[in-house]
């Protein structure tokens, strides 16, 4: 629909999406704990986006990409307390678009993964070694910076009480994430300036679990992020990325959940989740912004479903929502967003015959005609119906 402004609703953007894929998996256990799987994809897509009203700015900008992916690993399991894997991947990717600007980059990544596990029944250790290879070059012009990592990962379980399934656990990760496609070339949103983004994380967390139907797990976790990658949407479509020096993450996750039959046929079902995010820009100190929330991130988030499943039709209700946040990590006045809670119903069943089912599904969302925004001045749908039908052979 457009932005939304005082005095005017006019607004002619269109965004057309075209996507095509084909993938293949194999799976293989041979003789001496030794197991392959592999797989391969290949996708193609076109974004179309136009805005004739956009002065100076866009009219037409069209963007085809293609991703071919193949991926292997390799499996020992030597005893019954080890466990080793070795893991490849590959990516070509390319693009080209209907712009001046159009480089037709590409790339080629290489993912290797070496891992490590040992147990014996009340300990876990896990330890994982990743290496990151990216080469980019362009037709035309500048191609983003060719990329090469190592990135360390540790973690232990261990179980805290012998006859209960409470578990404790702490892990560090050295995480590494380059700019993605669309980030480093779509004009107006990407850079090829763009450096990787590099975090370093700790968490500690519990899981509780009692009679295989209610469980807890909750996760408390903080992180150093260099040069994490922001962006921030002029409108649906253009966006601007940029770095951000520092920033400091902390925040603690909580999921609980509970299955109790109450009847032959008849069981009700129940989860909830939330999750505290303190995202702070820690770039520089004297900045009037030193320690703002980042921009789009909400502090606090979550939601819950209640569910019955009978013998006629499944009923379910769900809520989710997050608190204010801003559009800009600047908090400049006239960015505030409100938060929202959304509350939307479910009805639905599944009809089998034989090996085969349908399941016919139709939701009502936002019953109560919410009026709310996740991206600024772009209003989501109020009240609407959702109709499925899926067919499993």
């Amino acid at each position: 629909p457009g932005q939304v402004h005082y005095y005017t609703n006019l607004s002619r953007e269109t965004l057309t999406e075209q996507n095509a894929f084909g993938q293949l998996t194999y799976q293989g256990h041979y003789h001496h704990g030794l197991s392959l799987r592999a797989a391969a994809k290949s996708n193609w897509s076109h974004t179309d986006y136009r805005d004739p009203l956009y002065q100076g700015g866009l009219r037409d900008a069209a963007y085809w990409q293609r991703e071919h992916y193949v991926t292997a690993s390799l499996l020992c399991v030597p005893s019954d307390h080890w466990s080793v894997d070795y893991a490849a991947d590959y990516i070509f990717n390319s693009l080209n678009s209907s712009l001046p600007t159009d480089r037709r980059p590409q790339r080629h990544t290489v993912l290797q993964t070496a891992a490590g596990k040992w147990h014996n029944g009340r300990f876990t250790i896990t330890a994982r070694l990743l290496h990151s290879l990216y080469l980019n070059r362009s037709e035309r012009g500048d191609a983003a910076q060719n990329i090469s990592h190592l990135s360390p990962s540790a973690s232990t379980s261990v179980r805290l009480l012998r006859h209960h399934d409470l578990y404790a656990r702490v892990s560090y990760k050295d995480i590494f994430r380059a700019p993605t496609f669309t980030e480093s070339y779509f004009f107006h949103y990407g850079s090829t300036n763009l450096v990787p983004e590099n975090t370093r994380q700790w968490n500690l967390g519990l899981t509780w679990q009692a009679k295989g139907r209610y469980s807890v797990t909750a996760d408390a976790y903080v992180g150093e992020v260099r040069d994490k990658i922001v962006a921030v949407p002029v409108n649906m479509f253009i966006w601007r990325t940029i770095n951000m020096g520092r920033v400091r993450v902390a925040g603690l996750d909580v999921v609980a959940s509970a299955v109790q039959p109450v009847g032959h046929g008849h069981t009700l079902l129940g989860s909830v989740n939330y999750s505290l995010q303190h995202a702070t820009n820690r770039t520089n100190s004297e900045s009037p912004y030193y320690g703002n929330q980042l921009a789009y991130t909400p502090e606090h988030s979550g939601a819950a479903l209640v569910a019955w499943e009978n013998p006629w039709v499944n009923m379910s209700l769900h809520a989710n929502g997050a608190s204010a946040r801003y559009a800009t990590t600047e908090h400049y006045d006239g960015t505030h967003i409100n938060g929202y809670i959304e509350l939307s119903a479910s009805v639905y069943r599944t009809f089998r015959f034989g090996r085969h089912s349908i399941e016919a599904r139709v939701d009502l969302r936002n019953i109560l005609d919410t009026q709310y925004e996740i991206v600024r001045l772009y209003p989501m749908p109020g009240r609407s119906f959702v109709c499925m039908v899926r067919w499993n052979i």
